[in-house]
């Protein structure tokens, strides 16, 4: 049924089938709920192969002095608890040092029991632990857990058609989809895998969206463990989610602790989940990036960093990567990865782009009159069409002080994001490499917002290192070679072949336009257009010198012939 060809052709059988699944998940969940009740007692925990000796040193007879053995076990019995105590507040387990405890927040890891601990400081063994992270999966005898998961296999590709969602409100499979979503209840990773796979064919309904979002379904969707399978259901179901902009903007007003969680959870999706998690996650904080709630926690937790740590630790980017050490399946999906971590980057940047405006105006505004212009909530989202950040883009090249700091924008160069996607829009290219000119225009896409700042325009006057060429660069030296000369690649005549497009052409052209043409007068530059009492060294280090140095760079780069 994931074949659409295929489930086209059974819509009316599955349409016949759809509630009676549903009503026999209902009677396997009931059927399998003594069986729950045992996993989630702890009662019978797999014994360990040392077990035993701690289970002789308390049987052991109690010494001969009874008030000194009493008071060594007081000893002992506060040392534990100290102990205890310790493994579950230590800074290590807590969400900010980014280790995870494996059953959620320390508060859900208490309701757990004594049998299991987090994953940073335990004594449980991986026998312990195995069904909650990975889970089981029996087909000879079929157990009730795996019948439950080939039901779901069924449901969850056509749970995206309309004709099934009649269905779910009649037999009330939201509820039953939160019963799934608890590992700690079902005991099998496997099976609230596909229950939250399931849940994400559902999420692409928007009244089921909303629902789920007012059930309290996101505080349910971080109780999932991590690392463990589950969380890349959870992936999956962010990334749906984030489609729906209502169901996003009632996320935004929940809690600020809940907020704060969602979007750490989804930065730990991002460094050390699956592959298909990490690009689900990273799709999702790019349909985000819109929302000024998301947005400035995701600042707070140091994102861009782990965004760009995702995109710089590729094998793409590593000096002994060679075009043939990767079989075409990882190759396509390294690039696809490559695609929507710059497509996330380009998003982000446009949203802070819409925000400076705006303080920019605000600040104008309260300068020239008595009233004050408010910004737009924070959980709504903010206008990013093509249109609207062109305007934004000459707004801040006339309006934005020389010496104005814009934080995003001093992150990212400092982070050597700068220098990262040049080297990939060299190696798109580069004829050595497989052309992917979509990708190569995200990235200079957010070139083209950056530049709005004079110290990006000078730091593309800074050399770097791309791969060798024979016809990339004629006539500079091909290993290292200033960023106005792969500009000036994308848009070169000689490089027309199969290696560029006139997208990206154009998008080169803008990056380079805002270098080349921005206003040299700038407020707060000290030099008005009329004055006639700064000397001309006075204006060169205000910021003529940054576009001098510039042309220069093009120059040098044969980019008056192109």
């Amino acid at each position: 049924m994931d074949i659409p060809e295929i489930a086209a052709s059974f819509r009316d059988y599955n349409t016949h089938l759809v509630p009676i699944m549903l009503k026999r998940l209902w009677e396997l969940k009931d059927e399998s709920g003594g069986v729950e009740e045992e996993k989630s007692s702890g009662s019978k925990v797999p014994e360990r192969p040392f077990a035993h000796l701690n289970n002789e040193s308390i049987s052991a007879p109690p010494l001969t002095n009874g008030e000194e053995a009493d008071h060594k076990d007081e000893i002992h019995e506060s040392n534990s608890k100290k102990v205890k105590y310790a493994c579950t507040t230590s800074p290590k387990n807590t969400n900010t040092s980014g280790t995870f405890n494996i059953f959620g927040s320390p508060k859900a890891s208490r309701d757990l029991g004594d049998p299991m601990l987090n994953s940073d400081c335990s004594n449980s063994s991986w026998a312990e632990l195995s069904s909650y992270i990975v889970g089981t999966y029996q087909m000879y005898p079929m157990t009730r857990d795996t019948q439950q998961i080939f039901v779901l296999k069924y449901l969850r590709p056509i749970g995206e058609y309309q004709e099934s969602l009649g269905h779910v409100y009649e037999h009330n499979a939201l509820e039953l989809i939160f019963h799934y979503m608890n590992v700690r209840k079902t005991g099998n990773a496997r099976l609230s895998f596909e229950g939250l796979r399931f849940l994400g064919s559902l999420l692409f309904h928007k009244k089921f969206c909303l629902e789920f979002v007012n059930m309290g379904g996101m505080q349910k969707l971080l109780q999932v463990p991590r690392p463990s399978l589950p969380a890349d259901g959870v992936a999956l179901c962010l990334w749906y989610l984030a489609y729906c902009e209502e169901a996003v903007e009632r996320i935004c007003l929940l809690p600020d602790n809940v907020l704060c969680e969602l979007i750490r959870y989804a930065l730990w999706l991002l460094e050390c989940s699956h592959q298909s998690s990490r690009t689900h996650s990273v799709m999702f904080f790019g349909m985000v990036f819109r929302f000024r709630a998301i947005l400035e926690r995701f600042d707070e937790q140091d994102g861009l960093r782990k965004v760009l740590n995702m995109l710089s630790t590729l094998s793409l980017f590593q000096d002994v990567w060679e075009q043939d050490s990767l079989d075409e399946p990882n190759e396509v999906m390294m690039w696809q990865t490559v695609k929507q971590v710059c497509l996330s980057i380009k998003h982000y940047f446009e949203a802070h782009l819409a925000l400076k405006v705006q303080h920019l105006q605000r600040m104008t505004t309260r300068d020239h009159s008595s009233g004050s212009q408010h910004s737009s909530p924070a959980y709504k989202a903010v206008n990013v069409t093509t249109e609207v950040i062109e305007r934004n883009i000459e707004y801040l090249l006339e309006n934005l002080p020389h010496r104005a700091r814009w934080k995003p924008v001093e992150h990212f160069v400092s982070l050597k994001g700068l220098q990262l996607l040049l080297q990939l829009v060299a190696m798109v290219l580069n004829e050595s490499f497989s052309p992917k000119m979509e990708t190569a225009v995200f990235a200079l896409d957010t070139l083209y917002v950056c530049s709005v700042m004079p110290a990006v325009q000078g730091a593309l006057c800074d050399k770097l290192t791309i791969p060798a060429s024979d016809d990339l660069l004629q006539t500079l030296d091909p290993q290292e070679v200033p960023g106005y000369a792969i500009l000036v690649a994308c848009i070169h005549e000689n490089t027309q072949s199969m290696t560029t497009s006139p997208e990206v052409q154009k998008a080169a052209l803008n990056v380079l336009i805002n270098c080349l043409c921005a206003p040299i007068y700038r407020p707060g530059s000290g030099i008005s257009r009329h004055s006639t009492s700064t000397t001309p060294n006075r204006k060169k280090s205000n910021g003529e010198d940054v576009i001098n140095k510039a042309w220069d760079c093009v120059r040098t780069s044969n980019g008056i012939m192109c």
